[in-house]
């Protein structure tokens, strides 16, 4: 394939083909369950639904991912990217002050974190209009925030029509470096890098 042009280049079509074609096929095993392609491939539109009309996320947005290992991981990446948003992958061993700049450095609009993490998030939010903007994997149900299960509850599993309009040119990812002679850099990726 030409991964610089036309629709080979943007990761979610390619990956949204697969689960047409091998559904009900394992993508990945997480917390001991099985995910098929088509599961994490409805997963994700409901999500990018989810993101657009809940918290109005659109095309150029940054969105965060911050958790561990888990299928949800993939779901929010490709919603996120669905939508033509930024991906922005957080590391789990950040501090506060290291997860601060990179959510206020990247201008975050919406966040998935999980139980985990959301400690650690919340004390790092560069802003409290993030707060309201954050959807949590896991199983504890004590604090207030979008648990994963009810934001996919009722959402459209149609891939969105905005993934129609992306291009491989179009920022798909921001990674920042490990930062270890000064500020972490964010290193900007197009779909095209990402599928390549």
């Amino acid at each position: 394939f030409d991964h610089l042009s036309g629709t080979e280049s943007i990761l979610q079509n390619v990956f949204a083909r697969h689960a047409h074609t091998n559904g009900a096929k394992t993508w990945c095993v997480s917390e001991g369950k099985d995910y098929s392609y088509a599961e994490i491939d409805h997963d994700a539109n409901r999500a990018a639904d989810g993101l657009k009309n809940e918290f109005g996320i659109r095309k150029g947005d940054a969105v965060a991912v911050c958790m561990h290992n888990r299928a949800q991981f993939f779901v929010a990446m490709f919603a996120i990217q669905r939508l033509g948003a930024v991906y922005v992958p957080c590391s789990t061993l950040y501090c506060v002050d290291e997860l601060r700049y990179q959510l206020d450095h990247a201008e975050v609009r919406a966040l998935f974190t999980d139980d985990a993490m959301l400690p650690l998030v919340l004390q790092s939010l560069p802003n409290e209009k993030l707060r309201n903007q954050i959807v949590v994997c896991g199983t504890d149900s004590s604090h207030s925030h979008f648990r994963y299960e009810s934001f996919l509850e009722g959402r459209s599993a149609d891939m969105p029509i905005e993934s129609q309009s992306i291009t491989a040119d179009d920022l798909a990812m921001i990674m920042y470096t490990s930062g270890t002679t000064a500020r972490p850099k964010g290193v900007m990726y197009s779909h095209g890098n990402m599928t390549t």
